[in-house]
């Protein structure tokens, strides 16, 4: 668990942004690898097995999250946000709310690459998908950031 703790929470901290819904993540997944050992292959690495268990765990929490946001819309009534004086404060949350709604696979393909660093090659084989529907994943991620963000007056040349 040590050796894994960090890498997942910072993972699920890019879904959810809120440590204690990625520490709760992060456990779901510690029990579910536990109770599954048995049926993890020891000829393939163990990398790509954890981490997909976990990005299923960060899936399902999100979906729970965006059926509570639909539900709730219309039983709480807006409340006015203050607005930051730094253009820095306002550009982050624009780019993180573009992120947000990327689809859940280019959402998955542009955070594991893009954020975290990792090869094409590891992200396919931890999303059990061939590195060409990676790379095109990411390409459209890509293109709908910079789609979703010019139309927000952001220029990201």
């Amino acid at each position: 668990m040590q050796e894994w703790k960090d890498e997942l929470l910072k993972l699920a901290f890019h879904f959810t942004h809120d440590w204690n819904d990625a520490e709760e993540i992060a456990q779901t997944t510690f029990i579910k690898v536990y109770r599954n050992l048995q049926q993890y292959d020891r000829s393939r690495p163990f990398r790509p097995w954890i981490l997909r268990i976990h990005l299923n765990n960060c899936r399902s929490h999100y979906r729970k999250i965006q059926f509570e946001r639909l539900f709730f819309t219309g039983l709480i009534s807006a409340q006015s946000i203050a607005t930051p004086s730094d253009s820095s404060d306002i550009t982050e949350p624009i780019i993180q709310s573009a992120i947000d709604h990327l689809s859940w696979k280019q959402r998955s393909v542009f955070v594991m690459i893009e954020i975290e660093a990792q090869s094409v090659e590891a992200t396919a084989e931890m999303l059990q998908c061939a590195s060409s529907t990676v790379r095109v994943h990411l390409m459209r991620a890509k293109q709908n950031l910079q789609n979703r963000l010019k139309k927000a007056g952001i220029s990201y040349e």
